[in-house]
């Protein structure tokens, strides 16, 4: 929340896991931090119900009190699509019902702009990325992993996932250095669409592929 000068993070929490409620949220809070939580929005109160075939235990998902809590103590909300679908699996026309639902659905609960959207799985195609536009969002985000540039398209900006096995080093080197774009252009990991230096199957160009920023 707030406008910002110089280097600055921002923290996204997908999904409306609960636990982004009950242990973030203090932590953030403590610390002075503020963060976006991006919900799926018919999930509301459910769980990840997205995730059980994919062996994923079942969470429960934040329900409207929490949502309100969260933007009381001065956190955002932005939309993950209403049922976490991936949209290069979607008909056109369910995409954007994904898309521009959501923000809706969202903005009728809260009672309050939805700007901000993330892709789930962070697979997307260029023209989901001008429903993004088109839906009224300011900003969305992928799941390239990179500090974003002033050259990003702010409709397809990078971040950088931070895993609990990570050092504070290696956080650190992340969020504050090249480290993460040296890392992700390794042979390892420049075939995969995390990287900036992916190139998509031919087919991609002809909208069938998962777009990388």
């Amino acid at each position: 929340g707030g406008e910002r000068a110089g280097k600055v993070c921002g923290v996204r929490l997908d999904d409306g896991i609960l636990n982004t409620f009950e242990l973030a949220l203090p932590v953030q809070c403590e610390v002075g931090f503020t963060a976006t939580a991006h919900i799926v929005s018919a999930g509301i109160g459910g769980t990840n119900a997205w995730a059980h075939d994919k062996g994923v235990p079942p969470a429960a998902l934040m329900d409207l009190s929490h949502l309100e809590a969260w933007v009381a103590a001065g956190m955002e909300v932005g939309a993950h699509t209403r049922h976490h679908a991936n949209l290069c699996e979607c008909t056109r026309d369910r995409a954007w019902d994904e898309i521009a639902g959501s923000k809706r659905e969202l903005e009728d609960l809260l009672g309050q702009e939805v700007t901000s959207f993330a892709y789930p799985y962070g697979e997307h195609r260029m023209e989901h990325a001008r429903m993004v536009r088109e839906a009224g969002y300011a900003t969305g985000m992928s799941i390239v992993s990179s500090r974003a540039r002033w050259s990003d398209d702010v409709l397809r900006l990078p971040r950088i996932s931070l895993r609990l096995e990570d050092s504070l080093a290696q956080l650190v080197a992340q969020v504050a250095t090249d480290y993460e774009d040296w890392r992700m252009s390794r042979p390892r990991w420049r075939k995969e669409p995390v990287s900036r230096w992916y190139v998509p199957p031919a087919t991609a160009a002809l909208g069938s592929g998962v777009t990388a920023a």
